[in-house]
Formats: structure tokens, sequence, C-alpha cells
């Protein structure tokens, strides 16, 4: 069984040993990634996502339209990539405030669609999300935690830093982890546990761009990886992001959503009838309507 196999099979963290043993080609695609949306950044296409607001409007769509159109079980959200050019035009749409509602206005839009451009909008921030101090932070926290898991008082400096962390960089961490927590609820249908998750979503979400900072070999931008996905992945199992961001602060920043979901909901793509029925038989209550549809197999990759 090979390293991914392996990882996507276990609930354990991301160990370097696991890291290194992965297929060379997946390693690239996760730094050649890096690279290519570093160069996007820098290009002056896109200016009005280089800075983070209170209420992007690009995130709060696609977070509501994945919610309202039961995409949380969708086997495969955030791994499987979607089309790269409604992807663009999705994007373009929002820099031109082009519709009121864009995600309903342009066609072929779908759930891999849209986690894809959720992703790239945090990767095209000028700041990260996580901001360098805090990332630096992290890494070292990170680095400190045993293949026996974190301690209690590890947990706990991992809140304070997220507790720590400016407006509106705090809200939105806060607000877009608890979706994710809504991801991996539905783990034994989308299979998407927390570290495979993290996998997915951190190259977006954690990233160094200070100036100080040298160039780093291949090993180093692989460790720094590894960290990265432990950190999140203790974020989604640990943190209650709820009670930090406040329930009155998450239904404002959530009431600015301007997605309107049309009719019935989309159906999801890629769900697996035997994951569901593997869910129900654990007593994981019902969930949304499956569509009656073969599933096709999914495209190659992590959709990173």
């Amino acid at each position: 069984m090979g390293s991914m196999e392996k990882f996507l099979q276990n609930d354990a963290l991301l160990t370097l040993d696991d890291m290194l043993s992965m297929p060379t080609e997946l390693i690239d695609e996760l730094l050649e990634e890096n690279e290519r949306m570093k160069r996007e950044r820098e290009s002056v296409r896109y200016r009005e996502f280089k800075h983070l607001s209170l209420k992007p409007q690009l995130v709060l769509d696609c977070i509501e339209y994945l919610r309202l159109n039961q995409s949380t079980m969708q086997e495969g959200l955030f791994r499987i990539p979607g089309t790269n050019s409604v992807v663009e035009e999705i994007r373009k749409a929002y820099a031109k405030q082009q519709y009121e509602d864009v995600l309903s206005i342009i066609p072929d839009v779908d759930a891999n669609v849209v986690a894809t451009t959720l992703k790239s909008y945090f990767r095209l921030l000028e700041e990260p999300l996580i901001p360098n101090e805090s990332y630096e932070r992290l890494m070292d926290l990170g680095d400190a935690i045993t293949s026996a898991g974190a301690t209690d008082s590890q947990i706990a400096e991992l809140k304070a830093e997220i507790v720590g962390l400016a407006s509106p960089n705090k809200e939105i961490l806060c607000y877009l982890m608890i979706f994710f927590k809504e991801v991996v609820a539905n783990q034994d249908i989308n299979m998407m546990k927390p570290n495979v998750l993290a996998t997915c979503v951190s190259p977006s979400l954690m990233r160094y761009t200070g100036e100080t900072k040298k160039e780093t070999g291949k090993m180093m931008a692989i460790m720094e990886l590894g960290i990265s996905i432990k950190m999140l992945t203790m974020m989604i199992e640990e943190i209650d992001f709820m009670e930090i961001i406040g329930e009155d602060v998450y239904e404002d920043i959530k009431s600015a959503s301007k997605y309107q979901l049309r009719g019935e909901p989309t159906a999801p793509q890629n769900v697996n009838r035997h994951n569901v029925t593997q869910a129900l038989a654990r007593g994981n209550g019902p969930p949304p309507p499956v569509p009656d549809r073969k599933k096709g197999p999914p495209p190659p990759g992590l959709g990173l």
C-alpha cells in the first residue's frame, strides 16, 4: 500500500516519514502549485483579491453554495479539482462585481468548481489568512508535537494563537473552519477525514510570504508542508471556533452571502452509496437524499 493510500485510510497525523515516502509526483504537484499561485499573486490580474475583508463575498457565497446544495456529503470535496475555465470565469465575475449572485448566473458551476474557487481565493491573498508571524509560531509548535499527539497545553497554545489573530483574519478563519467541521462530519460518506481535508487545503491557508525567509530546498518544503497539515488537522479536530468567534458575529458574516438557492439543490456528485449505507449502519443518522446516478472514476490528483 502506498503512502497516500495508507494516509487516506487512517486517522493519524501525517508524519515526516509519510511525507518523504509519498510518490514524487504528488510532492511535485504540491510544490509546483505553490509556485504557480505565487506567480499569479504577483501578476496584475486579481488585485481585488489581494486583501482580506471581514465579509469577502466570494468566500461567503462559495460556502453557502456548498451548504445549500448538500455538497458536504460529496465524495472528494476539496480533493477533486473543478474545471479551470469555470473557476477563472467565476473569479473574473467577482473581481468585476459583474452579477449580484454570481454562482447562480454562471453556467456549469458545480461543487468541485466552487470548492476549487474557494481554495484559490486564499492562495491569491497577498497576506495569507494565517499571517507570517503566526505561521512561524505554528511551525515551531507543530514541530514539537510528537507522534503520540498534542498535549492539552499544546492545544491551548494553538487556541491562543487563533484567538490572538487580528481582525478580519480571526473571524474569517473561524468561519471557514466551522464549515470544514461540517465537511468532516460527513467523512463516512465523503471520505474527507480531517487529515485528508487538511492536506487538500493547507497550501492555500498556511504559507509564508515574508521577504526575510531564505529560499529552502525541497526537503525543507516537504517538512513545512507536513507540519502545516498537522496543525490544520488539529484545528479541525480540537478547536471550538464558534466559541472563539461568537454566534452573533458568525451569523452576521453568514447573512452577507448573496447566493440564493434557486429551485431544488444540485445533487451532489460522486456520492458512494456503499459509504451512505455504512454510515447509517453506524448510527450516524440519515443523510440528505443521494442522487440516483452512476459514480464515475474521480480525476487523478488531490485537486490542490
